[in-house]
């Protein structure tokens, strides 16, 4: 893929006073600044990998301190696309995250992720403070927070759960503000790709003020960024083979085959094979016979069929559905017989198109001379928009009867005579015009009061800070062009009318109808899905797609309050003993509200949005037989909805609350002149969740300053956690139209059913031991140097995880773990999580401790 290069002008109009830059260290940072008497004075510092303030003390938590000159240096459009350039946060996430997906409503979020260990387990603080997550998930949305008030960036590299609590396993980042800007400044800058697409459109502005004789001060700043990212352009048709995207050289056919296992790999054959080309064989644009007889023929113009050209030479069994010569059904091209390109698809979005509008505002006033209360209140709303598929996403096993008036006669002759049912097995790639479309609007309103200052007791002085949190997040999203299964399943079950007298089937001769009564009376239109070039109405187009899709409302909700006391009460033998401690208070709450076909209607309606729905309704579980009467079954009730192919949310909600306490204390161990120093760091924090109980976490650090100059040595050992989040626990089931070989029943078929992923209200937290050594050179003979190693191990154990596929719950069940068999179905017969026709109800993918994450690395800065 070609890089992205930018032809970009900027313009800034800066005035008043600028930002103190601050070194990139760990611990305290000393940064000059100017007193009223024209002197200079030393002004703590203290970033966030430790809760102790004590200029004299360095915190063994490696710690990166990005000021605002260094990240405007950076030259990004963002404060996220320039600290994410860091090595340590790998795994963050962006503009092309979740491009591919349909329904996980993720697409487009700017998050911090440390280590690669996702989003999940990096906490992401403003000034200290719990920001709402975007969605139930609990991951913050860089985009939805203010940019141009930043002063500096802290990037803990470390387990800090003792410190700041849930979610800061791999480290945290805090986003510091400057809450004394004077003056006014603007940022605005436009920019588009060399492919003139991907343009960007910016302006950020900031003022800050004294008044009341400078006792209180006030800020803001908004931003408004239009993105249109890297999207498609043109009809549906140009995004098939393996071209470029608008001119981009992408060799988007390339991938892989693989028989699955060593066993099943023919003897002197690699078990994985890599080409320029991998074809699929089940889906084509036409459509194409998947088994038996007349596997192969694929449905051309017209409808009329000829033998598919397998890459690699594969040669379909006429028996069954394998491909000879293709690894687990995935065909390799080969330079004599390179196969048809016309079923592969060009990505459709590159870039998610991303529209972000956002204010803040602080205000302050000081109390006494050391202490001030404030009110900030930030408010945020992304957009993105995307065609979130590389293929169609439109069902791949179809089933059309041979009496289909749309077969070509020899077709329907040939299948009347070779599939004894009365149905053909069909992959279909394209049936309809229009990519699906994904839009999301994210909203963040939050509001924020507290304070924070010194006072002296007994000639010691003790800081506090306290702030308490109310805060939404309402997420909105919608999908067009989705399929409605039932629809779908009795439109394309079309037969020729013989009459709507007696001994007629309801439609007039010379008309083509849907075959059952039923659906006609729900507005049922037959629809055409075979060969290419076809032209359906717009009422079957209609009646398949309706034009309000699936979507989901979710808000959220978050209260917080924290309070924290530091001092430095005893002074030791070494210096002075630091002390923090402090309380903290979280509530979590979301509700999702969704579409009535998502959220399990049953009744098949012409119009699903306006019709009546039945009070209590039956979920529908849209497992279809292969029978005329069964492809229109809706009332099956148990597996919770599922009548779009995609994007099936269901309503449901859930609250949890922690109470927390915490202790940290800096203990000088000793100062010898030729011995250097020794500092130990040591931190507990002890929480309750309404939901899992009670846990611990802690951490254990020390800092040498050795007697060679400028050289320090520094580790830590602590026990961190992330809990469940409200999408973990109490999401209700969402379903997919998915499949899995069956291995219970004779010649191991491949069965379709609804893939179910849901909440699970007995997850406990993941538990993390890290440990880290290193070491760091600030020599004073060599001014702005900075030089520092570190090794870290971080052991993640009770992963929150679901099995990677509904074939790995399968083989798992047929293994004879049977909890995964209780997962497989409902109901079970026996230890068979079938029902008694032999079909699986659904494939059960719920949220369990399953897993465990292991890393190790050395960070060289």
């Amino acid at each position: 893929m070609d890089f992205v290069a930018l032809k970009k002008t900027r313009a800034y109009l800066v005035g008043g006073a600028a930002v103190a830059a601050l070194s990139i260290g760990a611990g305290t940072v000393w940064a000059q600044t100017a007193d009223t008497g024209g002197g200079n004075e030393l002004e703590t510092v203290v970033v966030s990998s430790t809760r102790l303030q004590n200029a004299g003390f360095d915190a063994p938590t490696p710690t990166t301190v990005l000021n605002a000159d260094d990240l405007a240096k950076v030259a990004q459009p963002n404060v996220f696309d320039a600290v994410i350039q860091l090595p340590s946060l790998q795994g963050s996430t962006g503009q092309t995250y979740q491009v591919g997906s349909t329904s996980t409503g993720l697409q487009g979020l700017s998050s911090f992720s440390q280590r690669g260990f996702s989003p999940l387990r990096t906490l992401t603080l403003i000034d200290g403070e719990r920001i709402i997550g975007a969605n139930d998930s609990g991951v913050v949305d860089m985009s939805l927070m203010p940019q141009m008030l930043i002063q500096r960036v802290d990037v803990v590299t470390g387990g800090a759960s003792a410190s700041w609590g849930s979610d800061a396993v791999a480290g945290v980042v805090n986003v510091v503000t400057d809450k004394k800007f004077e003056g006014f400044k603007l940022d605005a800058s436009t920019g588009e790709s060399q492919y003139d697409d991907n343009k960007t459109n910016t302006v950020k502005l900031a003022f800050g003020t004294s008044f009341l004789g400078g006792r209180a001060h006030i800020e803001a700043s908004a931003e408004y960024e239009n993105d249109e990212g890297v999207v498609g352009t043109g009809s549906p048709a140009n995004y098939f083979g393996c071209g470029a995207l608008d001119g981009r050289h992408m060799d988007s056919c390339a991938g892989t085959a693989s028989y699955g296992s060593a066993a099943a790999t023919p003897a002197g054959q690699p078990e994985i094979t890599w080409g320029p080309f991998s074809q699929t064989t089940t889906e084509t644009l036409g459509g194409i016979i998947t088994s038996g007889a007349l596997h192969g023929a694929n449905f051309g113009a017209g409808g009329q069929p000829s033998p598919f050209n397998f890459a690699g030479g594969g040669v379909p069994s006429l028996t069954g559905s394998t491909i000879a010569g293709c690894p687990g059904g995935t065909c390799i091209s080969t330079a004599a017989s390179p196969g048809d390109l016309t079923n592969q698809f060009e990505p459709s979005t590159m870039y998610q198109p991303i529209l972000r509008q956002v204010f803040f505002t602080r205000l302050s006033f000081d109390i006494t001379d050391r202490s001030e209360i404030f009110a900030t209140v930030n408010y945020g709303n992304s957009n993105s928009n995307s065609e979130p598929t590389t293929t169609f996403g439109r069902p791949g096993n179809l089933f059309v009867a041979c009496n289909n008036p749309y077969l070509p006669a020899a077709t329907a002759t040939a299948c009347a005579a070779d599939y004894p049912a009365g149905d053909m097995p069909l992959g279909i790639a394209a049936p309809f015009q229009n990519f699906e479309n994904v839009n999301i609007d994210r909203l963040q309103r939050r509001f924020v009061l507290g304070g924070d200052g010194a006072f002296t007791v007994m000639g010691k002085d003790w800081t506090w800070d306290t702030y308490a949190e109310y805060a939404e997040a309402p997420q909105y999203l919608r999908i067009t062009n989705m399929p409605l299964l039932p629809n779908l399943f009795a439109a394309i079950d079309a037969v020729a009318g013989t009459g709507t007298g007696a001994g007629g089937n309801g439609i007039a001769v010379g008309q083509i109808g849907c075959a059952e009564a039923a659906a006609r009376a729900a507005g049922c239109v037959p629809y055409n899905i075979i060969g290419t070039g076809v032209t359906n109405s717009a009422a079957a187009t209609n009646y398949i797609i309706p034009a309000n899709g699936p979507y989901a409302n979710i808000t959220q909700r978050q209260e917080a309050f924290g309070a924290t006391l530091n001092a430095k009460p005893v002074t030791l033998w070494a210096g002075d003993l630091s002390v923090a401690v402090g309380v903290d208070y979280r509530l979590e709450n979301f509700h999702i509200k969704s579409d009535p076909y998502g959220n399990g209607t049953t009744v098949p309606q012409a119009d699903p949005y306006t019709a009546a729905y039945p009070a209590n309704p039956a979920m529908c579980n849209c497992n279809f037989e292969n029978t005329s009467t069964a492809l229109i079954e809706t009332v099956a009730a148990g597996t919770a909805g599922g009548a779009w192919y995609a994007g099936n949310y269901h309503e449901g909600g859930g609250q949890y609350t922690v109470d927390e306490v915490f202790v940290e204390t800096g203990i000088p161990l000793y100062k010898v002149q030729g011995w250097g120093g020794l500092d130990a760091d040591l931190g507990a924090r002890f929480e309750h969740y309404s939901q899992s109980g009670n846990w611990t976490t802690w951490k254990m650090g020390l800092v040498w300053d050795t007697p060679a100059p400028g050289v320090r040595i520094r580790g830590i050992d602590s026990e961190d956690l992330r809990a469940p989040n409200l999408s973990e626990i109490y999401t209700p089931p969402t379903s997919i139209n998915s499949s899995a070989t069956d291995p219970f029943l004779p010649g191991n078929p491949v069965l379709e059913a609804n893939q179910i992923t849901e909440g699970n209200l007995l997850l406990t937290p993941e538990t993390s031991h890290t440990q880290e050594v290193g070491i760091v050179f600030q020599p004073e003979y060599i001014p702005g140097l900075r030089a520092s190693a570190d090794y870290y191990h971080i052991n993640v154990l009770h992963v929150i995880q679901t099995l990677s596929s509904p074939q790995t719950v399968v083989n798992n069940c047929e293994a004879g773990n049977l909890v995964f068999c209780s997962q497989n179905a409902i109901p079970t017969v026996g230890a068979v999580p079938y029902n008694e026709g032999g079909i699986p109800t659904a494939y059960n993918l719920q949220l369990t401790n399953i897993a465990s994450i292991v890393t190790t690395g050395v960070d060289l800065e």
